[in-house]
């Protein structure tokens, strides 16, 4: 028995999932699993990570997954989404000056899918023109200039562009002077530190950065198998990123947390500080279909669960109040 629990311990340790303790803001002990262990051996897995989707697709119209869908697509915040593609030996970042193969020089603001005639996914890069300003030695960005661009058409990166600019009789392409608006208004480039680039180029030090946004779902069960009613609030999450099949198979439905005593709202607080902590840094993986390590940047595409514990996570008096609103 002491031989076996030995192993138990050993094989939790190397690929089991850790539960972490956290003290509630109400006075409550809660406990949830590591959101970084669970999304870390989901990339491992070889039975799910070829069904995973990193980029919103287009598909004009039609809609089968949440990748095709509009909040992914347009919504999504784009700190939070892809931030890059890989074009040969080069990493093309979003809101980085780079050289296209027609000469002309762009700032890509999203990266997408598209099928093409056989069923293909082909990446696209939707971009900004941007011009010399020739009195501020800079770039002037000018979204209302807009394309889309197959990733083939990608030359030279930023970091590359950095180095030999000079050699080009082009200005600095870390210097953004500023950005033209739709309106025509002049605004301050405020998206990244245009002389260092996209931060995740730095974090991921050579490694390829993916998306992996995430249904998140509460709501109240029985603890019981009696008809007796034990209210637990339970915490769950699916990948975003599987098409509607997958997505609805028990086996892509991850346990968070669960607890009887503390209030959804308490124990969101642990949930949140391991989404932020993903947003931020970032989880590293090992991505078992590249064979190499990434660094998987996690968020909630939507909350799931139904119109009272919606209204509980809004702070809303939901089904308590004495007048219809």
């Amino acid at each position: 028995m002491n031989g076996m629990k030995e192993i138990q311990k050993m094989l939790d340790t190397t690929c089991g999932i850790r539960t972490l303790k956290y003290h509630g803001a109400l006075g409550h002990i809660y406990y949830v699993n590591a959101l970084e262990d669970i999304v870390s051996r989901e990339m491992a897995n070889p039975k799910v990570r070829p069904k995973l989707s990193f980029y919103p697709e287009a598909t004009n119209g039609h809609i089968d997954s949440a990748k095709n869908a509009f909040c992914w697509l347009h919504e999504l915040d784009h700190n939070l989404t892809t931030p890059m593609i890989r074009v040969g030996n080069e990493d093309f970042y979003l809101f980085e000056p780079c050289q296209l193969k027609t000469m002309a020089y762009c700032i890509p603001y999203r990266w997408i899918e598209q099928s093409d005639a056989k069923g293909n996914a082909q990446l696209y890069g939707w971009v900004w023109n941007i011009h010399q300003n020739s009195e501020m030695n800079g770039w002037e960005v000018i979204r209302s200039e807009q394309a889309e661009v197959h990733e083939s058409n990608f030359l030279t990166s930023f970091p590359k562009l950095q180095q030999s600019f000079q050699e080009r009789s082009i200005p600095d392409p870390g210097n953004i002077c500023g950005v033209y608006d739709e309106t025509g208004g002049f605004l301050p480039w405020r998206y990244t530190d245009p002389s260092k680039g996209n931060p995740w180029r730095e974090k991921a030090r050579g490694h390829r950065v993916c998306a992996f946004p995430i249904w998140l779902y509460c709501d109240d069960t029985s603890g019981n198998k009696s008809k007796k009613w034990n209210k637990h609030n339970s915490f769950l999450f699916t990948p975003a990123g599987l098409d509607c099949k997958e997505a609805h198979l028990q086996y892509h439905v991850h346990f968070l947390s669960t607890s009887n005593i503390a209030p959804p709202l308490e124990m969101l607080d642990g949930i949140v500080e391991q989404l932020e902590a993903g947003e931020r840094q970032g989880i590293w993986a090992y991505d078992c279909e590249a064979q190499d390590m990434v660094l998987v940047i996690v968020s909630v595409l939507a909350m799931l669960g139904d119109n009272p514990m919606q209204s509980e996570f809004a702070c809303h008096v939901g089904l308590m109040g004495k007048m219809f609103c």
